[in-house]
């Protein structure tokens, strides 16, 4: 599962994790794994004042 807070940052958990959210085994728990790379990539598209999960 993928989620935005309400910073526009965005994290991913669950499991398993393996490879997925972070290098190892097991699950990735609530709060989850920041996923940095997908608010950059959108930043990227959209312009450097996006932030994601709050729309244009």
């Amino acid at each position: 599962m993928l989620y935005w807070n309400d910073e526009g940052k965005v994290f991913g958990v669950g499991f398993p994790g393996t490879n997925k959210f972070r290098s190892g085994t097991g699950a990735v728990d609530w709060l989850g794994v920041e996923l940095k790379f997908v608010t950059d990539e959108m930043k990227k598209v959209y312009g450097e004042d996006y932030i994601p999960g709050q729309g244009f």
